[in-house]
């Protein structure tokens, strides 16, 4: 089974105490998780395009994991979407990285709420999950 890649965009993760507990619980289960933090990764927002296609594409499924700022992401992550998910690779008629691939899950967004997990996914939207079970 191929591990699961979890996408971390957080401004001021060393700040948020909830957030940072769940990527480090995450990290400490690297035969399952690849933790990919992006302000880490481009503090100067210079995306590179090919390694993050690659890095998806080395992996079974994708969790974003990002605080909500007024129903939206912080710019590095809108960034990553429009750099990242170009039109001939993630969709578009010639469009080869899901046809060849559909394997690939999208749609798992993680957020907390008080402490807990919450996994929303199209089948079973806002559920409690224990991390060993995602």
């Amino acid at each position: 089974m191929k591990k699961i890649l979890i996408i971390v965009a957080h401004p001021n993760l060393s700040q948020s105490i909830a957030n940072r507990t769940w990527i480090e619980a995450f990290a400490t289960h690297s035969d399952r998780y690849t933790v990919h933090d992006l302000y880490a990764t481009y503090p100067g927002g210079n995306i590179d395009v090919a390694a993050e296609q690659a890095l998806i594409e080395a992996h079974g499924s994708v969790i974003f994991q990002f605080p909500v700022y007024w129903f939206s992401s912080p710019p590095l992550l809108k960034q990553w979407f429009d750099s990242v998910f170009t039109h001939g690779w993630a969709f578009g008629s010639s469009a080869t990285a899901f046809i060849q691939r559909p394997q690939t899950r999208f749609g798992r967004i993680a957020r907390h709420t008080r402490g807990r997990l919450f996994m929303h996914r199209e089948s079973r939207p806002y559920t409690h999950r224990n991390i060993d079970s995602v």
